[in-house]
């Protein structure tokens, strides 16, 4: 009988000893969260440091350790925490633990993987030992341990390897619907972010439904992905499930031809849908398109710019075809109707790089498997040559079949709809490419990307060439923060790539993007705030506050009053966020999870007003920003706390920005640095606001670098006043404090 997801649910739980074993191991375990919850609270409430809490916990998990957390990926990962990060990682163990639970899971594990990630550069520079930074890939299972332990009754899932590898090999056999969501990592399944754990529950739900006896007690989850783990040959023979449980459909061959260029009228429809969620330039995106027409290209920027979504999105979209869908019965028309399809346009495989990457992740390698009980080793194909096999009508596992294949076209889940659909091929997008060792991960596949078009790959008993497919493209993205990866790069791999910028939104894009950032603020925490009503189109409806609309143009917002505290704290909060971008460069992202983190607390909480809201503000700006602001020099500090100090007005922080520039004049780089931001900012209709010479040597003391009141005013926002921000102040002064030392 072929094997679907209820007969192994069924086999699992016929398994008679595995069952009986579990039942002493689950009672052992919830005896043990009573004297593990009282420590974890002691820490909590601050009545126990974060060296306190390592002894406490440690003791008890060693002295009946049941919880597999005294290993490398838990107990180890908080002895580094502890070890290593001082004061900064005490206080973000317990604002990550405060308050959670399995609703906030998600939230709580990306910010957590975000600070480590955060702090890795900060520990180097502070000459910490190798290996003393947490793993970030181990947050997941951190955190999501945390949760059980604090929330058990609703039995949030505990990321072990066992339950994210027993998620890959369901997927891998076909048994998940193939758009499910899963972010796949080597042989698992990753959760880094809320958006991965969201698609893990939504698949754990699926799998509840199919056998409801799966859910027996809160560590069902864990338990069934183990056995699976541990019982692979009960996969064989299974039947891959499509999102409405039919079986597939067959992919097609079709001709090996060039990538071709998409019609100009269509392309110039195709780039107007694209610009409709993203704050990209007709110019940008064209520019992009042609490097692709050319080869592979690698989009950098700051964070947040949505440079991911923008890799994503242009392949499915800018290589969409028309056909005719009928007659059209509009007289002022066509004669017939066109339709946009899919099946000239491209998936992507996203993949985020780590510093981890070696030839093995990308092209492939021997990797420990298990077969029936027993550790082996197999060749894995790595993440380019899973990519590139996608788009060939061969079999993987006859690799003599790979000289001379004929091109297919690639059924996936489409990023912009989520829906299974036809693609002409498969694409792979490599996130955060700065921080992989890519010359080293890439090897032989530079000179296949080079021209020699075929690439070496590992199989059982040597290797063999693997053709590139002709319209095949890598599109890369890169933190532009980091220039030194760039001047790390081989000269051979930038020759391989254009390099294209995405910057952030000018303040020419100022109502555009409001209204994005309020609108995916508001869609994020739908679930809190059930007056507001969210339409397909992005637009939505909050009666008596803000509508947000979409039209060709793009999205729009109307507040219902200008004068809602909401409003006037949203126009403050967004004039803080356009002075903060003078000097650091924050993505439309960064805005959304600001306002988001402001919106939460506010929504949830009754009769609010404008104290209150200022407040939440003030919060979510060391929530969210203030630590980003770590990296600026004591200058730029500077101007921002003259900036957003309450006690100032605009004629005194103006004599206090003149003085900072004057000083500058005998650090001609910092002088140039400072110069080149304030020309930088632009009014709404693109024209500049001020224009100082960048070489500190054209001035001198009788001709001082300087700006009027009436261009400081426009500049830092001081027309429209502001609110004091007290804790956000006080992390400035405490950054220039640490720069300054």
């Amino acid at each position: 009988m072929p094997t679907t997801l209820a007969t192994v649910a069924k086999t699992y739980l016929d398994d008679a000893d595995f069952q009986a074993a579990w039942k002493g191991f689950i009672a052992s375990r919830d005896q043990s969260l009573t004297t593990i919850r009282p420590i974890l609270d002691r820490f909590i409430a601050g009545q126990r440091t974060l060296e306190e809490f390592r002894s406490e916990i440690t003791h008890a998990l060693l002295s009946t350790d049941n919880w597999g957390a005294t290993g490398t990926a838990w107990l180890m990962e908080i002895n580094r925490l502890a070890n290593y990060y001082e004061q900064a990682g005490e206080t973000e163990l317990r604002r990550i633990l405060t308050g959670l639970n399995a609703a906030n899971l998600g939230e709580r594990i990306e910010a957590f993987y975000t600070f480590v990630v955060n702090q890795k550069p900060i520990l180097k520079a502070n000459n910490k030992p190798n290996g003393a930074s947490v793993n970030p890939r181990n947050s997941a299972v951190i955190v999501s341990l945390f949760a059980f332990w604090l929330d058990k009754d609703a039995a949030p899932p505990i990321y072990y390897v066992s339950l994210r590898r027993g998620l890959r090999m369901l997927l891998d056999a076909g048994l998940l619907p193939p758009s499910s969501g899963l972010a796949l990592y080597h042989d698992a399944i990753q959760v880094t972010s809320n958006e991965q754990h969201r698609a893990v529950v939504q698949v754990l739900d699926l799998i509840a439904a199919t056998e409801p006896r799966l859910v027996d007690n809160p560590y069902w989850k864990e338990r069934f992905l183990f056995w699976v783990r541990e019982n692979p040959d009960v996969l064989s023979d299974s039947v891959m499930i499509d999102d409405d449980g039919t079986e597939p459909q067959i992919s097609t061959v079709i001709p090996h031809t060039p990538l071709p260029a998409t019609p100009e009228l269509l392309l110039n429809d195709l780039i107007a849908a694209l610009r409709s969620d993203l704050l990209i330039d007709d110019e940008l995106i064209r520019r992009i398109y042609h490097a692709l027409l050319a080869g592979h290209v690698i989009l950098s920027g700051p964070p947040g710019t949505g440079k991911t979504e923008l890799a994503r999105r242009l392949p499915e979209l800018l290589w969409q075809s028309e056909v005719e869908a009928g007659a059209n019965h509009n007289p002022l028309g066509p004669a017939m109707q066109k339709q946009k399809v899919m099946t000239s346009a491209f998936a992507t495989l996203l993949v985020t790089a780590t510093d981890e990457w070696s030839v093995r992740t990308l092209i492939g390698g021997l990797a420990p498997i298990s077969e029936g009980g027993k550790p082996t080793y197999r060749i894995q194909y790595g993440y380019l040559t899973q990519a590139i096999l996608a788009n060939w009508a061969v079999s993987e596992s006859n690799p003599d079949g790979w000289g001379s294949p004929q091109r297919k076209s690639v059924r996936a889940p489409s990023f912009v709809s989520g829906a299974e659909q036809e693609f002409r091929g498969c694409w792979l997008v490599i996130d955060e490419f700065n921080r992989a060792p890519i010359d080293l991960a890439l090897g032989e596949a530079l000179t296949a990307l080079g021209g020699s078009g075929r690439l070496r790959v590992p199989v059982d008993g040597g290797s063999t060439e693997l053709p590139l497919p002709k319209d095949f493209r890598i599109i890369g993205t890169l933190n532009s923060f980091d220039r030194n990866y760039l001047n790390q790069l081989s000269e051979a791999l930038k020759r391989r790539f254009a390099f294209i910028e995405i910057p952030i939104p000018t303040r020419q894009r100022r109502q555009e993007e409001q209204a994005i950032v309020l609108a995916k603020a508001l869609r994020e925490i739908a679930h809190l705030t059930p007056q507001v009503t969210h339409y397909p189109d992005g637009g939505l409806a909050w009666p008596g506050v803000v509508t947000i609309s979409r039209s060709q143009a793009g999205l729009s917002l109307a507040w219902a009053n200008p004068d809602l505290p909401l409003a006037r704290i949203f126009t403050f909060l967004w004039h803080v966020f356009e002075v903060i971008r003078i000097y650091r460069q924050l993505g439309t992202a960064q805005a959304i999870a600001l306002l988001r983190q402001m919106l939460i607390a506010g929504v949830v909480q009754p009769s609010m007003n404008l104290e209150r809201w200022v407040a939440l503000a003030d919060q979510a700006l060391c929530d969210t920003v203030a630590d980003q602001l770590q990296v600026l020099l004591p200058d730029e500090l500077e101007v921002l706390i003259a900036a957003f100090d309450p006690t100032a007005n605009a004629a005194t922080f103006t004599v206090k920005l003149n003085t900072i520039l004057s000083r500058l004049r005998s650090s001609p780089r910092r002088f140039m640095t400072q110069a080149y931001a304030l020309n930088a900012i632009v009014r709404p209709d693109g024209t500049a606001i001020v224009n100082l010479q960048e070489d500190a040597d054209l001035y001198d003391d009788q001709n001082m670098p300087s700006l009027s009141e009436a261009q400081v005013i426009e500049l830092f926002h001081w027309q429209d006043g502001g609110y004091p921000l007290p804790l956000f102040l006080r992390r400035l002064r405490t950054f220039k404090v640490e720069r300054g030392l």
